[in-house]
């Protein structure tokens, strides 16, 4: 996997002559440090409500199908994008960050979900800008504890791992919006009585919840009509997957958020079926936004 991002960077020469936006792109990614409430809509200011989907499935396959519709009979080697020119929806992909270093650990072979985004992308540009493509970037890492990072544009070239990461022809390719949030790293859980799983405790709670408040906020400022999520915090960070889920359920139900997006989706990637999917579909497929 080492010499997987050093391949990746090795393409980032060719796609910046190729793909002369992405410059701009990746000045266009910005630092938010905490975030505001929003005014609530009013109902006849609303999208009609729409219901979350959990889906067992890879951040960037699920963010592709969000944009552009699922591959059909006949659609290898095609991508929805080079038929029809424009995406269905514009989604904000959250990227369940490192707070300390941009990608995580991708140039060292992990392979946690930040990592799998970093090798498929150019988004190692627009984090770390170690090209220096953002000469006038005022900001750097860490990520702040209620805090964010947005990066619109960032190009997809790569396949899954499934396929080997295999370099996409232009027709497969595409653009996407990320939000860099971090979740806690190993919170403070207590087990109430009688529950049957672990929550984060009083303080880690409220934190949680004004993370993912960020997350939803980014995606309003930055204009994005969808979002893709996943399971935020519940791999290394050991954050506790059913109360998490539950902190987005709250979250949704803020009269902050209702009727702000066409499509809202989950990717949690789970290949035997005995981890976090089930855990947050039970707690969130079909809640009504």
């Amino acid at each position: 996997m080492h010499s997987l991002s050093s391949s990746t960077r090795t393409q980032f020469a060719s796609l910046l002559e190729e793909y002369p936006n992405l410059i701009e792109n990746i000045r266009r990614t910005k630092l938010y440090a905490s975030t505001s409430p929003l005014t609530p809509l009013k109902p006849d200011q609303r999208l009609p409500p729409v219901r979350v989907e959990v889906i067992n499935g890879d951040t960037l396959d699920v963010t592709r199908e969000v944009m552009f519709g699922p591959k059909t009979v006949g659609d290898v080697g095609e991508s929805a994008a080079a038929a029809g020119g424009q995406p269905r929806l514009r989604p904000l992909v959250l990227n369940m960050a490192n707070p300390d270093n941009p990608g995580g650990g991708w140039l060292h072979g992990a392979r946690a979900q930040e990592e799998q985004i970093f090798y498929r992308s150019t988004y190692d540009l627009s984090l770390s800008n170690h090209l220096n493509m953002d000469p006038n970037r005022t900001w750097s890492y860490p990520i702040p504890p209620k805090g964010a990072i947005c990066s619109p544009g960032v190009l997809v070239f790569r396949a899954n791992s499934y396929e080997k990461y295999r370099l996409l022809p232009t027709s497969e390719r595409f653009f996407a919006d990320f939000v860099a949030a971090a979740a806690i790293i190993f919170p403070r859980t207590v087990r109430p009585q009688g529950s049957l799983y672990h929550q984060l405790n009083e303080s880690d709670t409220a934190l949680t919840k004004d993370k993912i408040r960020t997350i939803l906020r980014v995606s309003l400022d930055n204009g994005n009509d969808s979002l893709v999520l996943g399971a935020f915090g519940c791999g290394a960070f050991l954050n506790p997957p059913e109360h998490m889920a539950s902190l987005f359920h709250q979250v949704f139900l803020e009269e902050e958020f209702k009727g702000r997006w066409k499509r809202v989706v989950f990717a949690v990637m789970d290949p035997k079926g005995e981890g976090n999917c089930d855990v947050f579909h039970e707690e969130l497929q079909g809640v009504e936004i």
